[in-house]
């Protein structure tokens, strides 16, 4: 990567540092940045400018510079990334059988939770059973207490069902 020398801007920089405020743009960085933008990452820009990487990103977009791949933050990537599921997330099967491998009696229940429900023998209420609220019928979920009576199911709106779980796991 060529690297841009900005001593020129040295100068505008530290006029720029001594105000707290920063809101317009001037007409030299708005040049600055569209004579660089192809050729420097918009961090260093930022840099130059005294500029947050997001202002400059911010400013790119408004006067229509389109960002190139390399333009974007190098630290986000992979297992870099705060939401990095180590690949599986990308592999339903593979997670799927993990599951299966690991709660297989949950897994069942489940399971037969689901068949009662297609062929009528359980009906999914729109009441959660513990704060009596009333929701539509995807909202409400079931929860067992215990895997082995798969059918045996309390019907519990998303919050209840947390606090359910939450009860359960620290009894164990």
């Amino acid at each position: 990567m060529p690297e841009v020398a900005c001593s020129n801007h040295v100068g505008l920089m530290e006029d720029k540092m001594k105000k707290i405020k920063r809101n317009r743009w001037t007409k030299e960085e708005i040049k600055y940045l569209k004579e660089n933008y192809k050729v420097t990452f918009y961090s260093d820009i930022a840099k130059c400018l005294g500029r947050t990487h997001d202002a400059v990103t911010s400013m790119a977009t408004k006067i229509g510079l389109k960002s190139c791949k390399r333009n974007r933050p190098k630290e986000q990537g992979g297992d870099r990334n705060d939401n990095w599921k180590g690949g599986i997330s990308k592999n339903n099967y593979h997670y799927k059988k993990i599951q299966v491998k690991r709660y297989p009696k949950r897994v069942r229940a489940r399971g037969a939770v689901y068949d009662a429900l297609k062929n009528f023998v359980l009906h999914k209420p729109t009441i959660c059973e513990k704060c009596k609220k009333t929701f539509g019928k995807c909202k409400i979920e079931g929860h067992h207490k215990d895997y082995d009576k798969p059918l045996d199911v309390n019907w519990l709106c998303a919050r209840c069902h947390r606090k359910a779980d939450k009860i359960m796991v620290d009894k164990a």
